[in-house]
């Protein structure tokens, strides 16, 4: 975790999908600390707690708290340990009812997650997978999550050590086997169902419980060399070790002295500000919006009420239409960033109907974020 790039770089941003690893091994920690110690009523409201309180924090901690629960459950039910089954439906109504009361908070305001709706309603993943390239489809999802933690070199490193781990897992520990892979499942099938997007950043939280069953494959592999010999058994753990960490290490080092940038619109709003002369006519591409609130107090821009695009991502003839508006001002400012890539590529596709409805007076563009100057006076016929 600390020398992963796309990590840091989350945790930078202070981006939740960080806090969802947190809260997974949150999870794991007590799931494992209360199964140890054994199903108490103090255990078990120490349970019932950090579910409650997970939720409100962490939306997949609701997967993996649905895995945990019910991998316990299975294996207490096939014991015939109905006691402790019992307590635990008492804590998994008390979870399902802090998820229902989350779930109707964080739904109950349309603007804020609209955009999240729209994304995984139309999603098509192949669910359930009924041929062999729909295997495939969902077996990369989970194989890119292995390239999140190292680099690209380590990723079949740690494939390898994820099916080494998973039978040895099989073999010896089938509950902690369910636990760690019944919250991934239980996500293919709710995003199966259009309710949970795949994009990787929000499987984040895959990693904890996929890096445990990598260590299980290391520390197999290093029983077997032992078994041998105790030097085999240090050198080819200590080789292990070093090729998953070597290439990381050097990426980190290699970051040293130099900052990562991502949709740096704070020097784009300085040189709009700077720029800026009255009666200019400002446009917003929609994409920009949440971090131009962020930053419009640290600036005098805008300093006058401006023009916010309108979001078409399946309509894009729409976006040609807001343009339009524009025309008959001699400057207008044109303000991008967290630009979208959907039926078009929108930035790009807004740019050329600039282009043809005026003259281009000046530009910034920095990494992710951009500005333009349009001279819109002129009356162009333009062809839609």
């Amino acid at each position: 975790f600390a020398l992963s790039g796309p990590l840091i770089q989350y945790s930078s941003e202070l981006k939740q999908y960080e806090s969802d690893m947190a809260f997974t091994l949150l999870i794991l920690l007590v799931t494992g600390h209360v199964a140890k110690r054994g199903f108490t009523p103090r255990m078990l409201a120490l349970y019932g707690v950090t579910g409650v309180f997970a939720i409100w924090f962490s939306h997949p901690a609701a997967f993996v708290l649905a895995g945990a629960g019910g991998s316990i459950a299975l294996f207490r039910m096939l014991q015939r340990d109905w006691t402790t089954l019992g307590r635990l439906i008492v804590v998994y109504a008390v979870w399902l009812v802090s998820f229902l009361l989350a779930f109707v908070v964080i739904t109950s305001d349309v603007e804020s997650t609209g955009g999240f709706a729209r994304a995984i309603g139309t999603s098509g993943y192949p669910f359930p997978p009924t041929s062999p390239s729909d295997v495939i489809f969902w077996a990369k999802r989970l194989i890119a999550i292995l390239r999140v933690p190292g680099e690209a070199a380590t990723a079949p490193i740690l494939g390898l050590l994820f099916a080494i781990g998973f039978i040895s897992l099989l073999l010896r520990n089938r509950e902690r086997l369910f636990l760690l892979l019944l919250p991934i499942v239980i996500t293919y099938m709710v995003a199966g169902l259009n309710m949970y997007s795949l994009q990787a950043r929000h499987l984040l939280f895959f990693i904890p419980l996929v890096l445990i069953i990598v260590a299980a494959g290391i520390e197999y592999v290093g029983e077997r060399g032992r078994n041998r010999s105790m030097v085999i058994g240090v050198g080819v753990l200590g080789l292990l070790v070093l090729s998953l960490l070597l290439p990381v290490t050097i990426q980190s080092l290699n970051r040293l002295g130099t900052s990562e940038t991502s949709e740096e619109i704070q020097p784009v709003m300085r040189y709009l500000d700077d720029h800026y002369r009255d009666g200019d006519v400002v446009y917003v591409y929609y994409g920009a919006l949440p971090a131009l609130d962020y930053y419009s107090d640290r600036y005098e821009f805008p300093r006058e009420p401006y023009i916010l695009g309108v979001r078409a991502r399946t309509e894009p003839e729409r976006y040609l239409a807001d343009l339009d508006q524009l025309r008959g001002n001699g400057r207008v400012w044109v303000l991008f960033s967290h630009e979208h890539v959907a039926a078009v590529d929108e930035v790009p596709f807004m740019l050329d109907r600039l282009d043809l409805l005026g003259t281009r007076l000046d530009s910034f563009e920095e990494f992710g974020a951009s500005t333009y100057l349009y001279d819109l006076s002129r009356d162009a016929e333009v062809a839609r």
